[in-house]
């Protein structure tokens, strides 16, 4: 009897023994959720290698939900066979954790023609989309929505949001002065929203920032075509329309303004710039050119007096003047009418009118005042100064008074006039002179 209870005791604590030997059960998650499942591809499959039972057995483990340090400890033991595939189950398990950060250092560590395959982009847009970065993911989405129905369910959440983000983005860069990051960002707009409202502002915003008239009176325009404009943006795409696009579209849409707001001298002054520019519209190609030179000769502005100023074109009379280098000229039928209205000079002593001589800023605002006169009289606001006489001084006091120059030194007599200056010149004068006195 003593023998057989020495052996149940010795048997209690062999058993007890082997207990405490024997490995722990590990510890269960549940099985990851079928949401999760598509980016989470098997190893081989990912990287296009033949199927390795290691990888294939790792795969299985995390998504049934085992332990993340008992998988991980196996995928570090079992690397060195597979640096890639270690790197995309280290990847994987740590979305199963909701770890975005360390699943995209996950991915970043394989090499660059391996994170172009289609299933690990999907592993890496999870990842950023998890870290916060919605507009790098859903632009990853986008690419893989076609062949993946998990990346189209993905990138239909996520549009929104990351549209959202990259107009965010935008407005900073501008804030921060650098056109340079904006021009990206709208770049990707364009490509996921072409005509969102959105995307328009965007590249108004950006055109203004970069002084391209072009492209911002373009933008302008779709935004109008969307109904988007509002009153400020309208009379920008009119100043724009009349500097760089169609004068007629830009006096329409001035007059309408205007009407509205009847005390603004700002529209008043673009609707005359407006009307100038439409009947510089219907003057000869070659003369509409005009505006676009950085130095006028005499004949040109005998030519812009002609076609710009209805009285002078209109007119008949004046003293009979002979020219004979004006003989045969392209421009001799306005030269012979501003010389015989007493516009522009001819030496009286060699009769001749030097056509091709660059035109100086006083005879040309001499000139431009004189055909306002002819057209309306002498503009109220320089009639004082040209009461007595038409000398230099007097003609300078008349053109600062009537704002056609800001200031005597700009009455250089040898000073080169730019053709958009001239016609400045001529659209103020006759505004002058028609002006009520």
């Amino acid at each position: 009897m003593r023998g057989r209870g020495l052996l149940r005791a010795a048997a209690v604590v062999f058993v007890a023994l082997g207990a405490a030997c024997a490995p722990a059960p590990r510890s269960e998650r549940a099985p990851v959720g079928v949401e999760l499942r598509p980016f989470l591809p098997d190893p081989a499959a990912a990287l296009g290698t033949p199927a390795a039972a290691p990888w294939a057995a790792l795969h299985a483990r995390l998504l049934a939900g085992e332990t993340a340090g008992t998988v991980a400890a196996d995928i570090d033991r079992a690397a060195s066979a597979d640096p890639a595939a270690a790197h995309l189950l280290r990847a994987e398990l740590a979305l199963v954790g909701n770890d975005g950060a360390t699943a995209f250092r996950e991915v970043e560590q394989l090499p660059a023609v391996t994170r172009l395959r289609p299933a690990v982009r999907l592993i890496e847009a999870r990842a950023r989309e998890v870290a916060g970065d919605s507009v790098e993911a859903f632009a990853i989405y986008r690419d893989l929505e076609t062949s993946s129905p998990a990346a189209a369910g993905r990138a239909a959440e996520l549009e929104s949001q990351a549209v959202r983000a990259v107009r965010e983005r935008i407005d900073e860069a501008l804030q921060r002065g650098r056109p340079g990051d904006a021009r990206r960002d709208l770049e990707r707009l364009r490509a996921w929203r072409p005509r969102d409202v959105a995307t328009l502002t965007a590249a108004a915003q950006l055109a203004s920032a970069l002084e391209d008239p072009v492209a911002e009176l373009a933008a302008l325009r779709a935004l109008a075509t969307a109904g988007a404009l509002d009153e400020e943006r309208s009379e920008r795409r009119a100043r724009l329309e009349l500097e760089v696009g169609e004068p007629e579209v830009a006096l329409g849409e001035l007059e309408r303004l205007a009407a509205r707001h009847p005390g603004d001298a700002r529209l008043a002054e673009d609707l005359d710039r407006a009307r100038f520019r439409w009947r510089l519209g219907h003057a000869p190609e070659a003369v509409q050119d005009l505006a676009h030179a950085a130095s006028l000769t005499r004949a040109q502005l005998a030519r812009l007096l002609y076609w710009l100023v209805p009285g002078v074109r209109a007119g008949r009379g004046g003293v009979a003047r002979i020219a004979s280098d004006v003989v045969g000229h392209e421009a001799q039928e306005e030269i012979v009418r501003v010389v015989n209205l007493g516009l522009m000079s001819v030496d009286e002593s060699l009769h001749r009118f030097e056509p091709d001589r660059p035109a100086r800023r006083i005879e040309a605002l001499g000139a431009v005042l004189r055909a306002a006169a002819v057209d309306g009289g002498v503009p109220a606001c320089g009639g004082a100064a040209l009461a007595a006489s038409w000398s230099r001084e007097s003609v300078c006091a008349a053109a600062t008074a009537c704002a056609l120059v800001a200031s005597d030194a700009d009455c250089l007599p040898g000073g080169a006039l730019s053709g958009r200056e001239a016609l400045d010149w001529v659209r103020r004068a006759l505004s002058a002179a028609e002006a009520p006195r």
